[in-house]
């Protein structure tokens, strides 16, 4: 009887013992998640907090969001470093809308639609950038007419028609583009929304003429913008016998954004001087890149995801190059600079 009494006993202190650890433990548990306040461990975790707080309220109010980053990148130049402060969210330039983009359109963020590293032309502004346009005409158009439905001319067929003759000369008989695996198959042209490439010289982009200093062929623009309507189209400047050199960061930077102004900017005498204009939703900024060397330039395309044409006036030192890995090219005749003020390429494909 006694040695019940005594295993009762035992068993009797051990739950008292677990049930005061049990205590101790939730009680603990307790003050240090739930009562205490909750404190920052380091500056650092202050910034993730921050980071991942800017990320929620730009995914929940974008379109003024895109809008204040849009203005604040103008206004300061468009300065790398402010582009990518940590603790806010991150929007490369590329990826937020171009300048000149109607600020009531909701779709801003691009960063969901790259494929292989590049926007296809499908999700980008220039797609359907004619039909835009044209609509926008017939509505001012109407404004000043006093609501009186007028007829305005086709924007969409009529650079259709001019886009079919710059195709007739690039892919003629006698200059088509060529390819290492296939040169006697009939050539055509690439399908719509394709990688291609077009190089022109640094010459060719600030021209002089008789009556204008500083201006773009308008032949260059128009190439550019039917062709930047139609297809994913990356512009390389070559600049590798550019006087002075530039070798300093900030002089790179200067010439580089004097290039992209100088394109977006048609300063011609032409007549049409306005009708093919350029601009950030046609041809994104980071898509104007100014190279010093020929084989930079076969590293790009080389590196660039399903480029379908290159088009260069290099026949040596970049086309023959790029043919040996199977790419399709055009090489054009280089004009030396002291002719008539118009460029290369605007010659070779409208005469």
């Amino acid at each position: 009887m006694a040695i019940v009494n005594e295993t009762s006993s035992d068993t009797n202190n051990m739950l008292l013992y677990v049930s005061i650890i049990g205590f101790a433990i939730i009680s603990y548990v307790l003050y240090k998640f739930v009562l205490s306040p909750s404190q920052p461990a380091n500056t650092q975790q202050r910034q993730q907090q921050q980071q991942r707080t800017a990320a929620s309220s730009t995914r929940t109010i974008r379109p003024s969001t895109s809008t204040t980053s849009t203005a604040s990148s103008t206004t300061k130049n468009n300065t790398d470093n402010d582009d990518y402060k940590f603790g806010q969210s991150r929007h490369p330039s590329h990826l937020l809308p171009p300048s000149n983009w109607s600020k009531s359109n909701n779709r801003v963020d691009l960063s969901g639609y790259l494929l292989k590293g590049i926007i296809p032309f499908r999700s980008t502004y220039a797609n359907g950038y004619e039909v835009r346009l044209q609509q926008q005409q017939k509505m001012k158009k109407n404004e000043q007419t006093d609501g009186k439905d007028e007829e305005v001319k086709d924007l969409v067929v009529v650079n259709r028609k001019e886009r079919a003759r710059i195709f007739a000369r690039m892919f003629s008989s006698s200059t088509s583009a060529t390819t290492a695996k296939s040169t006697s198959t009939p050539t055509k042209p690439p399908n719509r929304g394709s990688n291609i490439v077009i190089t022109i010289h640094h010459t060719d982009v600030i021209t002089t003429t008789s009556n204008n200093n500083n201006c773009v062929d308008s032949k260059l623009h128009k190439i550019l913008y039917l062709l930047g309507t139609y297809y994913n189209v990356f512009v390389l400047v070559d600049a590798s016998d550019v006087e002075p050199k530039i070798v300093k960061d900030v002089q790179v930077k200067e010439y580089i954004d004097k290039i992209r102004t100088q394109l977006y900017t048609n300063n011609s005498s032409s007549n049409n001087s306005n009708e093919y204009q350029l601009n950030e939703q046609i041809i994104p900024t980071h898509r104007i890149i100014v190279t010093t060397t020929s084989s930079g330039r076969v590293a790009f395309v080389r590196q660039l995801a399903d480029t379908q044409l290159v088009v260069d006036y290099d026949r040596d030192g970049v086309v023959t190059e790029l043919e040996r890995f199977g790419f399709r090219t055009l090489c054009y005749p280089r004009v030396e600079e002291g002719g008539d003020g118009e460029s290369s390429l605007g010659k070779f494909l409208i005469p």
